[in-house]
Parts: C-alpha cells; sequence; structure tokens
C-alpha cells in the first residue's frame, strides 16, 4: 500500500502546482485521477500512468466538462484519443524502466 501512496501523492502534488492549468480545477483533476487510477488497477503504476494522461488530456480540453460533452457526441474519436494518450504513457513508463 505504502508504493502506491507516494507516487499518488506527487501526481497531486506536480498537478497541483498547475492547479488552474487549461481551466481544470484541482477537484476536476483529482476526480480524473481517481477514476483513471482505480480503472487501471492492474498496472505497475497507476498513478504514473494516470498523471501522464491527464496532462496530455488538459492539453486538448479546455476543462473536464468539455471532455464530458466531447464524449458524450462522439465517443468514438474521444476513446480512440484517450487509448493514444493511454499508448503514449505506457511507451514512456516502459522507456523509463
Amino acid at each position: 500500500m505504502r508504493k502506491y501512496i507516494i507516487p499518488f501523492i506527487s501526481a497531486i502534488f506536480f498537478i497541483g502546482c498547475s492547479s488552474s492549468y487549461k481551466g481544470w480545477p484541482m477537484s476536476d483533476q483529482h476526480s480524473f485521477l481517481e477514476n483513471c487510477i482505480s480503472n487501471q488497477s492492474m498496472e505497475k503504476n497507476p498513478e504514473i500512468l494516470c498523471s501522464c494522461v491527464l496532462e496530455k488530456i488538459m492539453l486538448q480540453y479546455s476543462s473536464l466538462s468539455d471532455l464530458n460533452k466531447e464524449s458524450l457526441q462522439n465517443w468514438k474519436e474521444t476513446d480512440l484519443i484517450y487509448t493514444t494518450f493511454l499508448i503514449d504513457c505506457l511507451g514512456a513508463d516502459f522507456n523509463n524502466e
């Protein structure tokens, strides 16, 4: 359990330094991270992976509500974008090992 707390706190701290980044309030960033981490529980470092994905998503979408609206209107494209970000971040994680 302890091995997961430090990366998670580090991810929150890193994101907290840019809490108004692209219109994403800290609460939305935290919500995204919690959801992502719970869905990536089989990954070795889900906190790091999800932080990477969040960074990429915040560059693509101006807010969580924009992401949610786009997901409802065009879920296939949004899913493809998310999957691409996930693969990019997984690749970055494997390259750092």
